[in-house]
Parts: structure tokens; sequence; C-alpha cells
């Protein structure tokens, strides 16, 4: 049974293969059958989920930093945190990992009622101990912007 749907098909297909893409076309128009143009290349208008226009003409290198901002809770407030920015054009990126890091006690194991638990450096102790190891940046938002003005290291 199988083998007659198959052989079928194959003879069908051929039959429709045989008719020219116009006349088939019109044909199936005729019947009521709708066809768009399907283009054969469909040129790049870029991402819609990301807001970065091109992409980056470097390899990114990153170095360990102090990123600084205003605390959205309590105004008046600086909060420090420890992060990596390239050096070429100033890309934020993630903390290096612990055997990587210039910082070796950012989480620090601590015993609680309920068991072991990590607990990270405050701010305030990592400004203290960090500050003048590695550069410092103050960026307003440091989710909306992305990127630290290396013109203003340190300040």
């Amino acid at each position: 049974m199988e083998n007659k749907f198959i052989n079928g098909f194959e003879q069908f297909k051929e039959r429709i293969d045989a008719i020219p893409d116009e006349q088939l076309i019109k044909d199936c128009e005729a019947l009521g059958m709708e066809f768009e143009e399907i283009p054969k290349y469909r040129k790049n208008t870029g991402s819609n989920i990301s807001k970065i226009s091109k992409k980056s003409k470097h390899k990114h290198n990153y170095e360990e930093c102090l990123i600084q901002c205003n605390s959205s809770i309590i105004k008046g407030h600086i909060i420090t945190s420890l992060h990596s920015y390239c050096t070429i054009c100033g890309k934020i990126g993630d903390r290096f990992k612990e055997d990587k890091s210039i910082v070796k006690d950012y989480r620090r194991i601590v015993d609680t009622p309920i068991g072991k638990c990590y607990q990270r450096i405050s701010c305030e102790e990592l400004y203290e101990k960090y500050h003048d190891k590695m550069p410092i940046f103050f960026v307003e938002n440091i989710w909306k912007d992305g990127y630290v003005n290396l013109k203003e290291e340190n300040k």
C-alpha cells in the first residue's frame, strides 16, 4: 500500500514539474489560489533585539576595574562594583573569574545557622582595598550605558 502511494506521488510530482511555472501559477490563480513571489535574497536590516548598529571592528581586550554609580534606592549613596572593561572602546564586561581576578576575597564563605553561605564584599570595603590597584570609572546607569568613558578614568 505504501509503495503505491509513493509511486503515485512521484508520478504526480513528475507531471507537476513538467508544467512551466508560469502556466502552473495561472492555473492555480484560476482556481482561486493566491501566490506571493518569494525573493531569493533578503537584505539584512539588522537585529531589532540589539541596539548595537554594527559589530566591533576589534577584539575586545578586557581588564579589571571598579565601576561606581549612584544608587537608585538610597539617594546620595554611591555603589562600587567589580567589573571588566575593554581598554580599546570602553565596553563594560563581566567580572573575571576568581582565578584570574586581582580581587581574591570578593566572595567569602560564611557560617550561618542554616549552613554555609556566600557573602559578597561590601562596596565600601571593595573601594578601600582596591581603589589604588585598578582603574575606577563613574557611570550614571551601568545597565543603560554599557560603556565607560576612557578619558574620565579615576574621577
